[in-house]
């Protein structure tokens, strides 16, 4: 009887653990952070520094440097396979770096499609296509939908 308890103990655990791990590959999508107005992807820096770079938009090449991994639980946009998050401070800009930099990395996108910065609890990523990413107050204009698609 101790034996068939311990199996079914054992079983349980295991079933528990699986759940548990296709909740959390639910929680997270991956693929390219397209504009839907622009049609430009986000994209960050090849090269890896100890301190923030800035991010861009660019025509989409199915790059890794445009790959993101958005998860629901954590509330990150990172690279995949990184330590690194989308993040932003004190200024409008938007950048990838150390998610315990001290900067702000919480994000949501939407259901409509906007990318919501939720340290602060205001603000959209929008695409006016300059040199870098910004973020500023919402205003509901088409640069600030994206979707997030599998590359």
């Amino acid at each position: 009887m101790r034996k068939m308890m311990s199996i079914v103990v054992v079983c349980a655990a295991l079933t528990a653990s699986l759940i548990g791990a296709n909740a959390a590959q639910a929680a997270t999508k991956t693929g390219v952070l397209r504009n839907s107005d622009t049609g430009l992807c986000i994209a960050r820096p090849q090269q890896t520094a100890d301190r923030a770079l800035p991010v861009f938009t660019a025509a989409c090449d199915d790059a890794a440097t445009q790959k993101w991994a958005y998860s629901t639980t954590e509330q990150t946009i990172r690279p995949p396979g990184t330590g690194l998050c989308l993040s932003t401070g004190s200024s409008s800009g938007i950048f990838v770096a150390a998610c315990d930099s001290g900067l702000l990395v919480h994000w949501e996108i939407t259901s409509d499609g906007r990318i919501h910065q939720l340290d602060w609890g205001i603000g959209c990523v929008e695409d006016y296509r300059t040199q870098h990413l910004t973020w500023g107050p919402c205003t509901n204009d088409s640069n600030e939908v994206w979707s997030l698609t599998a590359a």
